[in-house]
């Protein structure tokens, strides 16, 4: 059955509210990615950080998995994309085939790179006794790209459709910023209590 414009736009909306959910998670977890001080404060709070930590890359997957879902009744990327360009004149006006390649490229390349991780994940990512910097197992690149092209190719699809580009809230920079200060907080504690 075909839909209306607005009706689209509607999905559209519902999508990228998903897609801003993932952003924020992997704002969290990137910024308690074990580097330099952050080892020693993700260690010496292991019992809070492993599973907030591994909550917040379950979150990151179940969001990118939504957004890349083709379940029929799904509004996700790949089926706003299908529905888009069985009418590009009404739904997808802004584009040409190229940008529809190109997106459709990027949707392949990031259901690979999602499943690999899945993969990943169910095999031996998210157990409690990991030590933090035992997280090489996952390729932290791989989550990235994942993240920003669900992100972009969002983006590309939207512009398509509305010939804008889609406002994203400011709530992963605050958030990555906050995250910041409270391992920077922790690390000063532990400084204190045990200088090196």
């Amino acid at each position: 059955m075909a839909i209306k414009k607005s009706e689209f736009r509607s999905r559209l909306d519902n999508l990228q509210s998903i897609i801003s959910r993932a952003c924020l998670y992997h704002a969290a977890w990137e910024s308690l990615w074990p580097v330099d001080k952050e080892i020693r404060v993700l260690i010496n709070f292991r019992d809070f950080f492993d599973p907030v930590r591994g909550s917040l890359f379950e979150g990151i997957l179940y969001h990118v998995s939504r957004a890349l879902s083709i379940e029929q009744l799904d509004h996700s990327l790949p089926n706003l994309l299908n529905t888009a360009t069985e009418d590009q004149n009404t739904f997808m006006p802004h584009s040409d085939s190229n940008d529809i390649q190109s997106m459709y490229a990027q949707i392949e390349q990031d259901t690979y790179t999602l499943e690999s991780l899945n993969s990943m994940r169910r095999q031996h990512l998210v157990h409690l006794e990991a030590l933090p910097s035992e997280d090489n197992s996952i390729r932290k690149n791989d989550v990235d790209n994942l993240v920003s092209g669900v992100k972009m190719t969002f983006s590309k699809l939207f512009y398509a459709h509305h010939w804008s580009s889609p406002r994203w809230s400011p709530r992963p920079l605050r958030t990555t910023r906050l995250t910041s200060a409270l391992v920077d907080f922790l690390w000063a504690e532990l400084e204190k209590r045990n200088p090196s």
